[in-house]
């Protein structure tokens, strides 16, 4: 398995550069193609677009797999992916990536294809591999400051919690919702990756400020840095 957790993402400002270049090099292919999957924001065209010419400037071949738009049926989906070296899930809603992709059985083929393909997630594309996620769809801003992100259930083909945007207000309230669940904890900042491989775990980032976390229950869900 190889599965890229993402933080958050800003294309074209290129703030995972580092992280984009290391899943085009893990492909080992000079011009791999790329599935991007952009049901969490409605598969917005204008979005897919960016990442499209994005990832193509770095060397990649990108195909756009519109579900929603298309009303594409899990024949269609799987056949997507089985020509595709690496799988990209836009970030977004975490409600409508989980309903819609429940709907026509993504759950199921993200399942059957973790082993098989280069998996890569940001934002709510990232956390609905998890257990569950940390999401702000019912957050709000006061004075500047966002409040009440919560927890909510994803697919469950990673274990554990998945924390985004960690260096953004409202999300550090992740450290005490964790406690309430009986798994591990991840969080992530924009412009890191937290890089699953079979049992390892690494961080890829683009800058020294990003960076990386760990919740472990027998630790009493202390915040620990991944390195």
């Amino acid at each position: 398995m190889i599965f890229y957790a993402i933080g958050g993402a800003n294309y074209q400002e290129e703030d995972t550069l580092l992280i984009d270049k290391d899943i085009i090099n893990a492909s080992n292919k000079i011009n791999p193609r790329v599935l991007y999957i952009p049901l969490a924001n409605k598969d917005n065209e204008k979005k897919s677009n960016i990442f499209k010419k994005y990832y193509e400037s770095l060397g990649a071949v990108v195909d756009i797999l519109y579900i929603l738009k298309d009303n594409l049926k899990s024949p269609q989906i799987i056949s997507a992916f089985e020509q595709a070296d690496i799988i990209y899930l836009s970030g977004g809603s975490s409600k409508i990536l989980y309903d819609e992709g429940l709907r026509v059985g993504l759950d199921k083929i993200l399942l059957e294809y973790l082993n098989k393909k280069i998996i890569c997630g940001v934002s709510a594309g990232a956390m609905i591999f998890f257990q569950y996620g940390y999401s702000d769809l019912e957050s709000y801003t006061y004075n500047g400051e966002v409040y009440n992100c919560k927890m909510v259930k994803c697919f469950g083909l990673v274990e554990g919690a998945f924390c985004p945007h960690y260096n953004q207000s409202g999300y550090f309230d992740f450290n005490d919702d964790i406690k309430k669940y009986d798994v591990i904890g991840y969080a992530a900042t924009n412009g890191c990756a937290i890089r699953f491989t079979n049992s390892e775990i690494s961080i890829v980032k683009n800058k020294m400020i990003n960076g990386a976390y760990s919740f472990d229950k027998n630790t009493d869900y202390q915040v620990t840095p991944l390195r």
